[in-house]
């Protein structure tokens, strides 16, 4: 479910089965052609939100779709994500921190990431960097076997 969102039509078929018809997850999936893992999600989904069959069959697609896959305030991308470029230069200048970066970053953005998820992403960030040198050389000046 997290790769792409499942249909409207799969959706109600997921909810149909289970919550009227009391199917389990896996005839559900193999009826449906999607995995059982999906159905749990979905059917877990709808039981945090308090979805019954009755209420489900007033809403209409979009109203379900809004319900269902609303993002949470509590969730990562509900937070402005830092300046990683900037916080990576910043970091050559002698003296300065994560933690004092953290700090400047919250002044700017009182509910963003707290510190142990801030330096992760900044870590991650750097991994994916390549390190890289740029070397400069003359036409037929060297040659490089190998």
């Amino acid at each position: 479910m997290a790769n792409e969102r499942l249909s409207m039509r799969n959706l109600r078929e997921i909810l149909r089965h289970k919550l009227e018809l009391g199917h389990k997850h896996r005839d559900i999936g193999r009826a449906l052609g999607i995995s059982a893992g999906t159905v749990g999600d979905t059917v877990g989904r709808a039981k945090v939100l308090g979805l019954d069959w009755a209420t489900i069959c007033t809403l209409d697609d979009v109203e379900l779709e809004t319900r269902m896959y609303e993002p949470r305030a509590g969730h990562h991308w509900a937070r402005p994500p830092p300046d990683l470029p900037y916080i990576h230069l910043e970091l050559r200048r002698a003296g300065i921190t994560l933690q004092e970066l953290h700090v400047e970053y919250l002044e700017k953005n009182p509910n963003g990431f707290r510190y142990t998820a801030f330096c992760d992403l900044y870590r991650k960030w750097r991994k994916k960097r390549a390190a890289t040198m740029r070397q400069q050389h003359k036409a037929g000046d060297k040659t490089f076997l190998d």
